[in-house]
Formats: C-alpha cells, structure tokens, sequence
C-alpha cells in the first residue's frame, strides 16, 4: 500500500461554517472534501474562490485533504 503526500493548487469550492466541511476544487476541476481542522487559518477567513495550496494524503482506498494554506 503506497503512501503519497503531495501538495496541491486550487480553490476554495464551497465551505459551510456551521458544519466545519467545504469542498476545494483543483486546477484539473477536480474536488476534495476539507473539514476545517485542515485549515492553517480559520476557514471563515477564505472566500469562495480564494487561492490556496492544499496538501492531500492519498492511499489505495482514500484521498484526503490535510493542510490548507493560502498561497
């Protein structure tokens, strides 16, 4: 099982403050779901569309965001 950590370009999609959970979508138009643990600043702080790196964990069963920052 291959472990990869890789760090990503894109854009906050959609965030739900109330929930904690959003979505950021890549340069490739390809969406990862986020919860706001991930985020180095408050996620309130970002607006839709705001340009941010963000470093996904990725394995043989999953894909998830862990640290967003903006670039």
């Amino acid at each position: 099982m291959s472990k990869v950590n890789q760090w990503l370009e894109g854009e906050l999609d959609w965030f739900d403050e109330l929930s904690g959970r959003g979505f950021i979508r890549d340069q490739n138009n390809q969406l990862y779901f986020v919860h706001e643990t991930a985020f180095e600043v408050p996620p309130k702080k970002f607006e839709s569309n705001k340009k941010l790196k963000f470093k996904v964990y990725e394995d043989s069963s999953t894909k998830q965001v862990e640290r967003v920052i903006l670039k």
